[in-house]
């Protein structure tokens, strides 16, 4: 839809989205937001577009141990 793209790239900077975390206990792989695996880019239930597994945002919720 239209009010995806208008919004979507506000979003990551609004997070704080970075594609490679300065916090290794803080990559989205190490997230419950992020859906996919650490070969390649996923997605995310708060920021929009591919993500890096080993990026990071200010939506970070490690997954429980």
């Amino acid at each position: 839809g239209v009010g995806v793209e208008r919004t979507a790239p506000a979003t990551r900077p609004a997070l704080h989205s970075v594609a490679a975390a300065t916090d290794p206990n803080k990559t989205c792989i190490g997230c419950t937001l992020y859906q996919g695996n650490a070969a390649a880019c996923g997605t995310c239930g708060a920021v929009p577009g591919p993500i890096h597994p080993q990026g990071t945002c200010d939506a970070f919720a490690p997954k429980p141990a």
